[in-house]
């Protein structure tokens, strides 16, 4: 029976767990951030005139005169940094509608059921105002929204070991 050279996979497996152990990793502040407002909002709103009357439409058209009523809704509010350190921040809605078209959750055939927008470089503490546009759908037919939030710190290691 003839009995291998072990030699050169110990090598191996040797100089793998010095270059693992040898690297000096910084991990970096955990991230969190706390949506402390919301509200659903049509993104077309109508001028006020005065002394005009407005047509009222033959259902199932949607009254003019009613802007929820009206394609699209969007999400608006403030959101807080909660990081010792300032973030990006990426936040969606994902709406829920009555009529059964948006499921809730963004996917490839339900386009248009999620608000976003992108707010930079928000200091530790501070608290920003965002708009979330992108539901193609009235506000009325609205049931819920799902918020998800992605945040990208922005930090500098110090030097100092």
């Amino acid at each position: 029976m003839m009995r291998r050279d072990r030699g050169p996979i110990r090598l191996l497996v040797l100089g793998a767990i010095l270059v693992a152990g040898g690297c000096n990793h910084t991990t970096g502040p955990s991230l969190s951030a706390v949506v402390t407002s919301e509200k659903l909002v049509p993104t077309v709103t109508l001028p006020q005139i005065e002394n005009v009357t407005l047509p009222t439409l033959p259902s199932p058209f949607p009254s003019p005169a009613d802007p929820a009523s009206l394609c699209c809704c969007r999400v608006v509010g403030t959101i807080q940094n909660t990081s010792v350190v300032p973030v990006n921040i990426n936040i969606f809605f994902h709406a829920t509608t009555t009529d059964g078209q948006c499921p809730g959750i963004e996917t490839e055939t339900q386009a248009g059921c999620t608000g976003q927008d992108s707010l930079v470089a928000v200091e530790p503490g501070a608290t920003a105002n965002y708009s979330a546009a992108g539901i193609l759908k009235p506000c009325d037919l609205v049931s819920s929204v799902a918020v998800d939030v992605a945040l990208t710190g922005i930090w500098f290691p110090s030097s100092t070991p």
